[in-house]
């Protein structure tokens, strides 16, 4: 069986057109797609982008496979003055911006309600030490109000890594996806299920503080 990499669509659900999201390196295997909250100007998808370019190990059980957070415009947000652009100009306006140089690992992204917060999970401890799993980090974008992402993002730690956990203590974030919807009714808490010692356990995080 041939082998094909992962691609992105839109579908218009009015007239059941199909469009491929344009700009995504050949390099790359994307997912974990969600909508950007939504601009006066245009519509972008957040999404995974994982490098093709060394041998893959499987996700599920090999936590160690860089990836990044990529945004990329809706294809049906874009006119013709888009599209010419697009092909005239290299600037960040008319192509897939990575939000999350600073980081080797970034993965399950999650808008607030309000379109304020970008949060997402980390495996870096486990790319940066070559283990096949390791403990996770959880952190921040604060999201652009214009809605224009950014390569130069700031990415804010909430749960960093935990290398030594004291005896009865917080053991670091073990939590491999997140909530498809994770927000409680103030906006700015997530919950969680992560492994605490032999047990599995409901946390809660303010993103804010």
């Amino acid at each position: 069986m041939d082998k094909r990499r992962p691609t992105v669509f839109v579908i218009n659900t009015t007239s059941g057109e199909v469009r491929a999201v344009e700009g995504i390196k050949r390099s790359l295997s994307a997912g974990q797609v969600v909508w950007a909250p939504v601009s006066k100007q245009h519509q972008h998808l957040i999404l995974v982008g994982w490098p093709s370019e060394r041998r893959k190990f499987g996700i599920k059980y090999c936590t160690n496979r860089p990836c990044a957070l990529y945004a990329a415009m809706c294809p049906f947000s874009k006119s013709e003055v888009d599209k010419y652009e697009h092909e005239c100009s290299s600037s960040e306006d008319s192509s897939v911006v990575i939000l999350t140089q600073g980081i080797s690992s970034a993965f399950c992204p999650r808008f607030s309600p309000d379109g304020k917060y970008l949060v997402f999970l980390s495996s870096k401890s486990a790319v940066d030490s070559g283990a096949h799993n390791a403990t996770f980090s959880l952190h921040r974008i604060d999201w652009p109000s214009d809605g224009k992402p950014h390569s130069s993002s700031q990415i804010i730690d909430l749960v960093p890594v935990v290398m030594s956990a004291e005896d009865g203590c917080f053991p670091g974030l073990y939590c491999e996806s997140l909530p498809i919807k994770p927000w409680l009714s103030d906006g700015r808490t997530i919950v969680l299920c992560s492994a605490w010692g032999s047990a599995q356990v409901i946390l809660s995080v303010d993103v804010v503080s």
